[in-house]
């Protein structure tokens, strides 16, 4: 992955975006709390306000590279 600006990155080509958008995720580690996360979208792929939510650059890249392997089958 790259690093492209401060809130852009590019993997196989796809340019991926940490968004202002952010949604709370609720994390039960013995306790209910709430964590709010930027929503990332993949240009030409992926929007932010659609499901699943991308919150992480790590999902992103998961997110590209299933999907670009299911366009091989």
């Amino acid at each position: 992955m790259k690093k492209l600006s401060e809130n852009t990155y590019s993997h196989k080509g796809y340019t991926i975006i940490k968004t202002e958008s952010t949604t709370v995720s609720v994390m039960n580690w013995n306790r209910l709390r709430s964590v709010i996360q930027h929503v990332y979208k993949i240009e030409n792929m992926k929007n932010e306000g659609t499901l699943p939510f991308i919150t992480s650059l790590a999902e992103a890249k998961q997110y590209i590279d299933k999907q670009l392997s299911n366009e091989e089958l």
